[in-house]
């Protein structure tokens, strides 16, 4: 059981607080310049899923499923094209 573990700092009466994936509204705001060694570049447009497969982990690691704005989308594939990638 949980109870012979080694005592980490939690005990069973105590709560911890997780944070709510699916309470994350926005995506990433990174953009990649560039990607060594690679001819072509992928942009991401999407992050999520609302599906709930049973078979399935990632509305749980990834929350809801959000949109990169189109005008983010842009300018990535603007920002690529001009580190000479020819396949986006």
């Amino acid at each position: 059981s949980y109870r012979a573990l080694p005592d980490f700092g939690v005990n069973d009466t105590e709560k911890a607080r997780v944070n709510d994936i699916f309470s994350v509204r926005e995506t990433a705001g990174h953009m990649v310049d560039a990607i060594e060694g690679r001819a072509r570049a992928f942009v991401q447009v999407q992050n999520g899923c609302d599906h709930r497969c049973t078979f399935c982990i990632i509305p749980y690691g990834r929350g809801n499923s959000r949109s990169v704005p189109m005008g983010a989308v842009v300018e990535q594939v603007k920002r690529l094209s001009g580190n000479g990638y020819a396949e986006i």
